[in-house]
């Protein structure tokens, strides 16, 4: 190794390593800087018991707004989410939230600046060969409910029992490429 490139290889690791003027850290060096997520779908996500459709309440961007459930109506701004490669749903520039960082269950849902947490990474399931299943919290391991199964518009959305088989909180997301339906 020659001198120049034991200089490097030391400042890299010190993190005092500059090109063209800036600062670089080693972790971007190294190739640890992991990619930014991606979109990879967006539309309605319906409740497969009730027809009605996950809605950002007045299509708000206020952290705290309720999700809530409301008549689909043709992928208006409040109920057009965008399913992203890190797993989570978003709606007008902000992510599907467990209030809190809950996982018990009955924990309400809302919108909230996305921050990583697990509290806002979601799984989407199939039930059997159907087109729906459950959206189940990656935090908490519990389901996205409709409580009691209502069919009253603005009820708000929170964290129900999952049961394994995805058929108790069915959910279509019609982004979500659904093997065999």
């Amino acid at each position: 190794m020659t001198t120049r490139l034991k200089a490097i290889t030391a400042a890299a690791a010190a993190g005092s390593l500059t090109l063209l003027g800036l600062a670089v850290a080693p972790a971007a060096l190294a190739g640890t800087v992991s990619a930014a997520a991606h979109p990879i779908g967006s539309g309605t996500v319906k409740y497969h018991f009730n027809g009605k459709c996950l809605d950002d309440n007045h299509g708000s961007s206020a952290n705290g707004t309720k999700v809530q459930i409301w008549t689909c109506n043709g992928h208006a701004r409040s109920q057009k989410w965008t399913g992203y490669s890190d797993g989570t749903l978003r709606i007008n520039g902000k992510c599907l939230d467990v209030t809190g960082n809950s996982t018990t269950l009955g924990a309400k849902v809302e919108i909230w600046t996305c921050n990583g947490g697990r509290n806002q990474k979601w799984r989407i399931l199939q039930a059997s060969q159907n087109d729906f299943g459950s959206i189940v919290g990656v935090g908490s391991g519990n389901a996205l409910a409709d409580p009691g199964q209502s069919n009253t518009d603005g009820t708000q959305l929170e964290m129900g029992r999952y049961l394994g088989d995805g058929t108790m909180q069915p959910w279509h997301v019609s982004f979500h490429n659904y093997p065999n339906p």
